[in-house]
C-alpha cells in the first residue's frame, strides 16, 4: 500500500497507541491501581475520548485468542468424530483452557473468605460480651483484641478479593472475545447453500446479547461452590450457639435450595426464548432499517409496526419471567430473616436466656449465610444456567453446516471414506475447447488410496487450483446442484421433467483463456446459480468441475462497504497507481470522479446509498476487474448503467483490458454479443444451447434471440442496443444477511426448447468419487491470505473440506506482519470501510478519522452526549412508565420495607438488651437467695433491694422495652416480620413491572423514531449504528437497567437506615459517618467522571464490531471469491482489540474505586469498633447493633457506590435510545382536516413543478435546482440522463423523502401540505431495487390486508407469478425468504409491479424497473403497464431508451437540471442532450429510436387530429 495515500489515516489500525501502565506498575503500583492515576487526572479535566484508550495486552489480543480456542476446538470436533457418540461440546473447550485459573484462584480466595467469616462473628461476640451488664470475665485488653480482631476480619478479604475478581472479569471478557471472533470467522465460511434464514440477526445477537452473559458468568461462578462450602461451616458454628434450634432456621433455608435451583432453570429457559426472539426481532429490524425506503414509499409503516410489536410482545412475555424470577430471588433475603426469627424464637421458647454474644454471633452468620446461599447463589445459578444457554447457542452455530453437505455429517450417514492423497491430484491440464464445443479436459489422476463415491453421498467433485500458472480455465461435466440441501435430484426423463428443487441440471460448459463467455437466458434460469457453482458457494450434486486459476468476481447486487470510492476499488489489493487509473478509465468512472464532490476520496455510505445505481455497479465492477486473477465472473454487471457507458465498459473492459483472462459475463445486452464466439443459453437451469451467437440465434431455442436475428437490422436494434442486462438472481450480497437464493424457479421459466438427452454414463470413468474438493484460505508466514488446493485435516474424513481461516497468533508473526498496515489499508478501517472507530466521538474537538484527509468529516461520525447523564435521561426512563401513581406507590413500598427491616433490626437489639439486663438481675437475685440461706446480711424488710444493685439502664428506663415479657416479645417479633414479608415481595414485583412498562414504550417509541426519521438519517447512520440500538442498548435496558436501578434505590434506602441507627446508638458517629460520605463523594467524582467516559467509549467502539460483521455478512461471496476472509478477520480483531482495551480499563478503574471504597470502610468500621471502647457506658446489644449495621457497608457501599455508577453507565443505553427516538422526524403523516385530499384524489394525475429545488439535508447542496416543468394528466413521461444527472432524485421530490423546496402540484393540489401518508399512498412505485421482506407471500403484497385473495391472485396472474406462487407451500401464506432471496431479482421485480397493479392508483413510477429483468420480462412488464395503467400518469426513469422513445414526452436531466423536455421526436430535430445520447449507438439502433420516436409523434398528431 501507498504510505502516501494511507500513512495520514492514523485510525486505519492505531498502530501508534499509548502501552498500557500496568506493563511497567511497579508490585506497588498495581496493587494499589496507582497506574491508573493518569487516566483518572484526564477525566477529571475533559472527557475520556477513544486516542485514551491504551494499547492491548497481549494475553487480551483477539487474534491471540482466537487462535487458542480454534485450535482446541476442533481438537474437541475430532475427538468427538473418531468413535465417540458424545457431540462436540464448547462448554469442554472452555473448561480445558481456564478451569485451571478459575477453580485455583477461586479455592485460594474462598479460604481466606471463609476463615474471615468465621473468626468475625466470634470476635464480635467477644466484644459485645464486655458490654454486658454485670461482667466481670473480659478485661478491657482483651476487649482491644477482639476490636483489632474485627478490623483485620475485614480488612482481609477486601485486601485480595479486587485483584481476584478482576483476574476472573478478564477471563470472561477473553471468552467472550474468543467467541465473537470465532463466530465472525464460522459465519464467513458458510455458504449460501447452507446459510439459513436470520443468520445475520442471529449472528449479532450472539455477539452482542450472548457472549455478554460470559462476562458476569465467570464473576459468580465460584460462588456456587463457595455457597456450599460456607453453608456447612458455618451451620456447624450455628449449632455450636445455640444448638438444635439453630437447625431450624438452616433447615428453613435448606429448603430454599431446591426452590433456587428450579427457579434458575426456569429462568434460563425463559432466557433461551427470549434470545430466540430476540434474534427474530432484531434480524426483523435489519430487514427495515435495509428497506427503510420502500417501505416509506410504499406507506407501510403502520403495517411494519404491528409485526415488530407482535414480535416484540412474545419477547417481553419471556424478559417478564426472567425479571419476576430474578424478584422473587431479590426477596430471598427475607428467608435469612426468617431463619434467624425461627431460631431465636424457637431458643427463647426452649427457655433459654439469650445473650447478646449468642444473638449477634448467630446474626452475623446467618447473615454470611444469607450473602453467600441468597445473594450471590442465586445470582450464580442464574448467572451460570444463562452462560451455559449462551455456551449452548454458540455451539449450535458453530456446528451448522458450512457446506451443503457436511464432511462430518456426511460421514455418519455414510459408509465411511477413505481420503484422497492431495499430492497424487494431478493439475488441470490446458483445456483447447472454445465456444460452444465440449473440450475433454485431463482427469483428475487419483491413486488407487483416492475418495471414492458412497451410495448416499453428492456424485461430484470440484477441483480449485488457484495457483496454476497455465491453463486456466473453467470446465463442467454433467454437474447438478440444486439449492435444497437434503434433495438429491431423481433421474432425468426425456422430456427433462422429473427434476425436483431449483439450481443447475447436467450442464457441460467450457470456459478457455482468451475466449469471453456470455451466458445469457430467462428470468430465474440459473445464470447465478452457474457462477455460485463456480465460486463454490454451491456444491455440486452431481457431475464434476475444475477451475483452474484464481478468481475474480462482481456481483449481480453491487456490494459496497461505508469508506472512500478508491478504498472501494482497492480493497483488499496492493495500491497501484498505474493500474488503478487504467482500471478507472475502463469502468467509465472518470467522469463521476469529477461530479463526486472529493473526487475518489469521497466517502460513501454504507451499502452505496449516496451513488446512483450505475456508479454502484461501476465501482463494484472496478474492484473486481482491478483485482488480479485469472478468471473473471461478471454477474450483470452493465444493467445499470447508461447506453453508451454499458458498450464503452464492454469493448475496453470485458473485449480488450480482459482479452487474456478467464472471463465469463451474465447479461441481457444482446447487441454486444455478435461478435462472442461462445454464448450459453440457459433454460430452467440446463443449457440450452452453446456456441457462437449467430449459431444460438439459428437454432430456435431463444425466441427472443430468434426474432432479433431475423429482425436485424431494423427491430433488433430497438431492444438491442440499451438493454441493460437481467439480474436473473442475487448472488451477491442480500440486505439483511447473506442467504441461500433460488433463482431458478423452473416451474415460472417456460422452457424453449428441450435439452438433448446426455448420456449419464459418459464420463463414469472420471467421475468416480464423491468427494468434494474445495479451496481453503491457507495462511502461510505473510499476513495476506492466499488460496491454494485443499489439504487433508484429520479432523475432517473424507477430505470434504469447508473454507477455513487459521490465523497465526500475533506473538508468532514478524514485526513487520503484525504491522502490515503501514502499508496496506485494511479493508475494513474506519476510513475505509463499515465503521469509524470513533463512532461515538462528540466532534467537538475537530478531529477527523476520514481517509482523505481533505474530506470533511461531515456525516458519519455519531453525536455523543458527554459529562454525568442529565435528569432528562432519567425522567424519560420514568415518564415511559406512563403512570405516576405506580411511581409513587413503589416509592412508598420502599421506604415502608426498609424501615420494617430496619426497625426488626433494632427491636432484636432492644430486646437483647432486655435478655441481658433480665439474665444479671436473676443470676444477681439467686446470689443473693444465696447469701440470705447461708445467713448473710438482709435489709430492714427482709428483701434484697436488687434495683439499687442493679438498676434499669438509662436506655431501657421508662420505655415500651422495660415493660414487656418473653411472650410479648415473641408476638410483636412475628408480626413485623408478617409485615416486612409482604411489604418486600411486594416492592420488588411492582418495581420490576414498573421497569418492564418502560422497557416495552422506550422500545416502541424507538421504533417509531426509526420509522418516522428522514431518509436523510438512515443515509449517514450506518446500519450497525441503528441496530446496536435495538441488540445491545434495548438488550441493557431489558435486563441489566432494572437490577443496576433496584441496587442502587435499596444502597440508598439501607444506609440512610444505618446511619439512623448508628446515631440511635451513639449520635458522635455521625462525625466519621460525615466524613466517610465525603470521601465517598470525592471517590465517587473521580471514578463516575472517568468511568462514565471509559463507559461510553466502550460503547463507541464496540458499534464498529457490529457494523463491520453486518457489512461483511452482505459480501460474504465477494469476500470468499476474493479469498480475503483473512484479513477481514484481522480487522474485526482490531475492531475487537480497541474495544477489549477499554473494557479492560473500564473493569480496572471499577476495581480501583471499589477497593478504595473498602479501604475507607474499613477504617469506618474500625473507628465505630473502637470508639465503644473509648465511650464504656454503651449496652451489648447496642454495639452489636451497630457493628453489625457497619458490618454490611463493607460490601453495600462499594456496590452501591459502584452500582450509582453502573447506573449512570446503564442509563446511557436509554440516553442512546432516546436520542434515536427523538431524532428529526419526518412531517406529519395524516394532513390537517382543512388540507385533506379526496378519497379520489388525484383524479386525473397531473404534475407541476414550480420553481422547485431539492437537497438531501437542510445543509447540503441542492441536486435538483430550478426546474419549472407540467406534466398533463394520463401523459406518459420518460426520464433518461447521464448516471448521477438527478434522474432518481425527481422520486425522491415526489414523495418527499428529502427537503423539497418549491413547490409540486399534484391535481392542483400542494402536495408540501399534505400527510405523507396521503400522499405516498396515492403514488405507485416500482423501484430500482425490489425490496421483499420475510414473512409471507400476502403480507409482501398486501399488508394491511385491504384486498380479497381474488385480487391478489389476479394481480400475480397479470404478471405471470401466479404459477410460481401456487407452487409454493402455503401459496398466498407461503413463507417469503430474508429479502426475497427465494425469489429470483426479476421475480421481486414482478412481485413490486404486483403490488402497484393492486394499489390501482393515477399516478405510477418505474424506477429503472426493466433493469434487472431480461427482455421477455421487460415486454411483459411493458405490456402489463400499458393494459393495466393506460389512463394513468407514468413517469419511466430508464437507461433502454426504445422504452421511453414512444413515451408522450422525454425529460432529459442534466447536472440536476432540466435540460429538455418536449417529445422524443421533436427533441430528435434538435442538437440536445437525447440526439447526442441516441448518437452514441450503433447507426442503425439510432435509426431504429428514431422511427419509434416519428412513429409515436405521427399517431399522437394523428389522435389529436381526430
Amino acid at each position: 500500500m501507498n504510505p502516501a495515500e494511507y500513512g495520514q489515516d492514523r485510525k486505519i489500525h492505531d498502530l501508534r497507541r499509548v502501552v498500557n501502565p500496568v506493563t511497567k506498575a511497579n508490585p506497588v503500583s498495581w496493587y494499589t491501581f496507582w497506574w491508573l492515576r493518569s487516566l483518572f487526572r484526564t477525566g477529571l479535566e475533559r472527557p475520556i475520548e477513544e486516542g485514551d484508550i491504551y494499547d492491548t495486552l497481549s494475553q487480551h489480543q483477539s487474534a491471540q485468542l482466537s487462535y487458542e480456542f480454534e485450535k482446541q476446538w476442533k481438537l474437541e470436533q475430532k475427538r468427538c468424530s473418531t468413535g465417540s457418540t458424545q457431540s462436540p461440546s464448547f462448554l469442554r473447550v472452555i473448561c480445558r483452557i481456564y478451569w485451571r485459573s478459575i477453580v485455583g484462584y477461586g479455592s485460594m480466595y474462598t479460604i481466606v473468605d471463609l476463615l474471615a467469616r468465621i473468626l468475625q462473628p466470634q470476635c464480635l461476640g467477644g466484644l459485645v460480651s464486655y458490654f454486658a451488664p454485670d461482667q466481670r470475665t473480659i478485661d478491657k485488653q482483651e476487649a482491644y483484641g477482639y476490636a483489632i480482631g474485627i478490623i483485620l476480619c475485614s480488612f482481609v478479604p477486601v485486601a485480595i478479593f479486587h485483584h481476584f475478581i478482576l483476574y476472573i472479569f478478564q477471563i470472561g471478557m477473553k471468552i467472550r472475545v474468543a467467541c465473537c471472533s470465532l463466530l465472525y470467522k464460522k459465519a464467513l465460511r458458510i455458504t449460501k447453500a447452507a446459510a439459513t434464514d436470520g443468520m445475520t440477526g442471529q449472528v449479532i445477537n450472539l455477539m452482542s446479547n450472548d457472549v455478554a452473559k460470559f462476562d458476569t458468568a465467570t464473576g459468580f461462578v465460584h460462588d456456587i461452590w463457595k455457597g456450599l462450602i460456607e453453608l456447612f461451616v458455618l451451620g456447624y458454628f450455628i449449632y455450636r450457639q445455640i444448638g438444635v434450634t439453630g437447625l431450624f432456621g438452616i433447615a428453613f433455608l435448606l429448603s430454599f435450595i431446591p426452590l433456587q435451583a428450579w427457579l434458575g432453570k426456569k429462568a434460563a429457559s425463559y432466557r433461551l426464548k427470549t434470545a430466540n426472539r430476540t434474534d427474530r426481532r432484531i434480524q426483523f429490524m435489519n430487514e427495515i432499517i435495509q428497506g427503510i425506503q420502500v417501505i416509506k414509499m410504499y406507506a407501510w409503516e403502520d403495517s411494519f409496526s404491528r409485526m415488530v410489536d407482535r414480535i416484540r410482545r412474545k419477547e417481553v412475555r419471556g424478559i417478564r419471567g426472567t425479571l419476576f424470577i430474578r424478584a422473587g430471588l431479590l426477596s430471598f433475603n427475607l428467608v435469612s430473616r426468617i431463619a434467624i426469627f425461627l431460631s431465636l424464637c424457637s431458643y427463647a421458647l426452649y427457655g433459654s436466656v439469650f445473650t447478646a454474644k449468642k444473638v449477634f454471633i448467630v446474626t452475623s452468620y446467618f447473615n454470611w449465610l444469607y450473602s453467600s446461599m441468597l445473594h450471590f447463589w442465586p445470582l450464580a445459578l442464574t448467572s451460570v444456567h444463562e452462560g451455559l444457554v449462551s455456551i449452548r447457542r454458540i455451539q449450535d452455530f458453530l456446528l451448522l453446516d458450512e457446506r451443503k453437505y457436511n464432511s462430518q455429517r456426511a460421514v455418519a450417514e455414510r459408509e465411511p471414506t477413505v481420503p484422497a492423497d492431495e499430492a497424487s491430484v494431478g493439475l488441470i491440464a490446458n483445456s483447447n475447447g472454445g465456444g460452444g464445443g465440449h473440450a475433454q479436459p485431463t482427469a483428475m489422476k487419483l491413486t488407487d488410496r483416492g475418495t471414492r463415491s458412497v451410495k448416499g453421498g453428492p456424485k461430484s467433485k470440484r477441483l480449485f487450483n488457484p495457483k496454476a500458472i497455465t491453463g486456466h480455465g473453467i470446465v463442467m461435466r454433467q454437474g447438478t446442484a440444486l439449492w435444497e440441501k437434503q434433495l438429491l435430484p431423481p433421474t432425468v426423463t426425456d422430456d427433462g421433467h422429473g427434476l425436483r428443487g431449483n439450481g443447475i441440471r447436467r450442464v457441460t460448459w467450457t470456459v478457455a483463456k482468451g475466449k469471453p463467455c456470455a451466458v445469457v437466458g430467462p428470468v430465474g434460469c440459473g445464470k447465478s446459480t452457474l457462477l455460485a457453482t463456480v465460486l463454490g458457494e454451491l456444491e455440486l450434486d452431481e457431475g464434476r468441475l475444475e477451475v483452474t486459476g484464481s478468481i475474480s468476481y462482481a456481483a449481480q447486487e453491487p456490494w459496497l462497504f461505508e469508506g472512500s470510492v478508491k478504498n472501494n476499488i482497492v480493497f483488499t489489493e496492493d495500491y497501484q497507481e498505474k493500474r488503478y487509473r487504467e482500471v478507472v478509465k475502463v469502468c467509465a468512472l472518470e467522469r463521476d470522479f469529477e461530479l463526486l464532490p472529493h473526487g475518489d476520496g469521497t466517502v460513501v455510505g454504507e451499502r452505496g446509498i449516496s451513488l446512483s445505481g450505475g456508479q454502484r455497479a461501476r465501482i463494484s465492477l472496478a474492484r473486481a476487474v482491478y483485482r488480479r486473477a485469472d478468471i473473471y465472473l461478471l454477474d450483470d454487471p452493465l444493467s445499470a448503467v447508461d447506453t453508451h457507458v454499458g458498450r464503452h465498459i464492454f469493448e475496453q473492459c470485458m473485449m480488450k483490458y480482459l482479452k487474456d483472462k478467464v472471463c465469463v459475463l451474465v447479461t441481457h445486452q444482446l447487441q454486444y454479443l455478435k461478435d462472442i464466439e461462445h454464448i450459453v443459453l440457459m433454460s430452467a437451469g440446463c443449457v440450452v444451447a452453446q456456441g457462437p451467437y449467430r449459431t444460438v440465434a439459428d437454432s430456435g431455442q431463444f425466441s427472443m434471440l430468434q426474432d432479433e436475428h431475423e429482425r436485424e437490422p431494423q427491430e433488433q436494434q430497438q431492444a438491442n442496443d440499451l438493454v441493460a442486462s437481467e439480474e436473473a438472481v442475487v448472488l451477491a450480497v442480500q440486505a439483511a444477511g447473506d442467504r441461500r437464493l433460488s433463482d431458478d424457479a423452473s416451474s415460472t421459466v417456460p422452457l424453449y426448447g428441450t435439452p438433448t438427452r446426455e448420456n449419464n454414463g459418459g464420463h463414469r470413468g472420471s467421475v468416480d468419487t464423491g468427494t468434494e474438493h474445495d479451496a481453503i484460505v491457507a495462511i502461510d508466514s505473510g499476513s495476506k491470505a492466499r488460496t491454494q488446493p485443499s489439504q487433508q485435516l484429520p479432523n475432517q474424513p473424507g477430505g470434504q473440506l469447508s473454507r477455513s481461516v487459521l490465523p497465526t497468533p500475533a506473538q508468532n508473526q514478524a514485526a513487520h506482519q503484525q504491522h502490515q498496515s503501514l502499508y496496506q489499508p485494511s479493508p475494513f478501517s474506519s476510513s475505509s470501510m463499515v465503521f469509524d472507530g470513533f463512532d461515538d466521538r462528540d466532534e467537538r474537538h475537530g478531529r477527523k478519522t476520514g481517509g482523505n484527509p481533505e474530506q470533511p468529516d461531515q456525516h458519519n461520525k455519531e453525536s455523543q452526549v458527554t459529562g454525568r447523564v442529565g435528569w432528562r435521561v432519567y425522567r424519560s426512563f420514568f415518564q415511559a412508565v406512563e403512570s405516576n401513581a405506580l411511581l409513587a406507590l413503589a416509592t412508598v413500598l420502599f421506604l415502608l420495607a426498609q424501615a420494617s427491616m430496619s426497625g426488626i433490626d433494632y427491636y432484636i437489639s432492644q430486646w437483647v438488651n432486655w435478655e441481658e439486663y433480665s439474665g444479671a438481675l436473676e443470676r444477681l437475685k439467686s446470689n443473693q437467695t444465696a447469701l440470705v440461706d447461708g445467713g448473710g446480711i438482709v435489709t430492714s424488710n427482709g428483701t434484697a433491694s436488687f434495683e439499687t444493685v442493679l438498676p434499669i439502664p438509662a436506655k431501657l428506663q421508662g420505655s415500651i422495652f422495660s415493660r414487656m415479657a418473653r411472650h410479648e416479645y415473641i408476638i410483636m417479633y412475628a408480626i413485623a416480620m408478617l409485615f416486612m414479608f409482604v411489604l418486600s415481595l411486594s416492592r420488588s414485583f411492582l418495581f420490576f413491572y414498573v421497569c418492564l412498562r418502560a422497557t416495552v414504550r422506550l422500545h416502541d417509541r424507538l421504533f417509531r423514531g426509526i420509522t418516522r426519521a428522514t431518509m436523510y438519517f438512515f443515509n449517514i447512520n450506518p446500519s450497525g449504528r441503528i441496530l446496536n440500538r435495538f441488540s445491545r442498548d434495548i438488550g441493557c435496558i431489558d435486563t441489566f437497567l432494572p437490577f443496576a436501578m433496584m441496587d442502587c434505590i435499596l444502597f440508598f434506602v439501607e444506609f440512610s437506615a444505618i446511619i439512623v441507627l448508628v446515631a440511635v446508638v451513639n449520635y458522635w458517629l455521625l462525625l466519621p459517618t460525615l466524613v466517610m460520605g465525603i470521601i465517598f463523594y470525592y471517590l465517587r467524582h473521580v471514578y463516575t467522571n472517568t468511568a462514565r467516559s471509559i463507559k461510553r467509549v466502550e460503547a463507541a467502539t464496540r458499534s464498529p464490531i457490529f457494523s463491520h460483521a453486518n457489512a461483511s455478512f452482505q459480501g460474504l461471496s465477494t469476500i470468499r471469491a476474493f479469498g480475503v476472509e483473512k484479513v477481514l478477520a484481522d480487522e474485526f480483531d482490531k475492531h475487537q482489540d480497541l474495544n477489549t482495551s477499554a473494557w479492560y480499563l473500564f473493569l480496572a478503574t471499577t476495581r480501583a474505586f471499589a477497593q478504595w471504597l473498602e479501604m475507607v470502610c474499613v477504617l469506618y468500621i474500625a473507628v465505630v469498633t473502637l470508639s465503644f471502647l473509648l465511650v464504656e457506658d454503651s449496652m451489648s446489644g447496642n454495639v452489636g447493633l451497630a457493628i453489625t449495621q457497619v458490618f454490611n457497608l463493607i460490601f453495600m457501599c462499594q456496590w452501591g457506590m459502584r452500582q450509582t455508577a453502573e447506573l449512570e453507565n446503564q442509563m446511557t443505553s436509554v440516553e442512546r435510545v432516546v436520542e434515536y427516538a427523538e431524532v428529526t422526524p419526518e412531517p406529519p403523516l395524516e394532513s390537517l382536516a382543512k388540507h385533506k385530499p379526496a378519497p379520489d384524489w388525484p383524479r386525473n394525475g397531473a404534475i407541476r413543478f414550480e420553481q422547485f429545488s431539492l437537497r438531501y439535508s437542510p445543509q447540503g447542496d441542492p441536486v435538483l435546482r430550478d426546474m419549472n416543468l407540467s406534466i398533463g394528466p394520463g401523459e406518459k413521461i420518460g426520464i433518461v440522463g447521464r448516471t448521477g444527472a438527478g434522474k432518481s432524485s425527481i422520486i425522491q421530490a415526489l414523495f418527499r423523502l428529502a427537503v423539497n423546496e418549491g413547490i409540486i402540484h399534484v391535481d392542483g393540489l400542494d402536495i408540501g401540505a399534505l400527510g405523507l401518508h396521503d400522499l405516498r399512498k396515492r403514488i405507485s412505485i416500482i423501484p430500482q431495487d425490489p425490496i421483499l421482506f420475510s414473512g409471507t407471500v400476502r403480507e409482501n403484497l398486501d399488508p394491511f390486508r385491504q384486498h380479497a385473495d381474488a385480487d391478489l391472485w389476479k394481480a400475480l396472474e397479470q404478471v405471470e407469478l401466479r404459477e410460481t406462487v401456487r407452487s409454493m407451500e402455503g401459496t398466498l401464506d407461503g413463507k417469503m425468504a430474508d429479502g426475497g432471496a427465494n425469489f429470483s431479482m426479476g421475480q421481486r421485480q414482478l412481485v413490486c409491479l404486483a403490488r402497484a397493479i393492486l394499489r390501482n392508483n393515477r399516478i405510477l413510477i418505474l424506477d429503472e424497473a426493466t433493469a434487472n429483468v431480461d427482455p421477455e420480462t421487460d415486454k411483459l412488464i411493458q405490456r402489463t403497464i400499458r393494459e393495466q395503467f393506460g389512463g394513468c400518469t407514468v413517469l419511466t426513469i430508464a437507461h433502454r431508451l426504445h422504452t421511453v422513445m414512444d413515451s408522450d414526452r422525454v425529460l432529459v436531466m442534466d447536472a440536476g437540471r432540466v435540460a429538455e423536455f418536449s417529445h422524443p421526436h421533436e427533441l430528435l430535430q434538435r442538437d440536445g442532450a437525447l440526439k447526442r445520447l441516441v448518437a452514441q449507438a450503433e447507426p442503425t439502433t439510432a435509426e431504429t429510436l428514431a422511427r419509434i420516436a416519428h412513429d409515436s409523434y405521427t399517431k399522437r398528431n394523428l389522435g389529436d387530429a381526430i
